[in-house]
């Protein structure tokens, strides 16, 4: 994961082979863009929430991603 702005907010920057997925701040667990930036490197699950196929772009919510992984301990979502 790596972070970028992307309409005026804070997003993670996740890559599914050669597609590129938009995490929003406010659809993650993070407070500020430093926790964001903390995550760099780390493993994100997300829930894809739409997708361009002529962009190659998704975008998607870790939060709504706790919702389809029981069991996970939320530490690790």
């Amino acid at each position: 994961m790596s972070v970028e702005t992307h309409a005026g907010k804070v997003c993670g920057i996740v890559f599914v082979g050669h597609i590129k997925g938009i995490i929003p701040i406010d659809e993650t667990e993070f407070e500020n863009g430093a926790q964001l930036r903390d995550a760099v490197g780390t493993t994100i699950y997300c829930k894809v929430l739409q997708l361009d196929r002529n962009s190659a772009i998704f975008g998607a919510s870790s939060k709504q991603s706790i919702d389809h992984l029981p069991g996970q301990p939320r530490d690790q979502l």
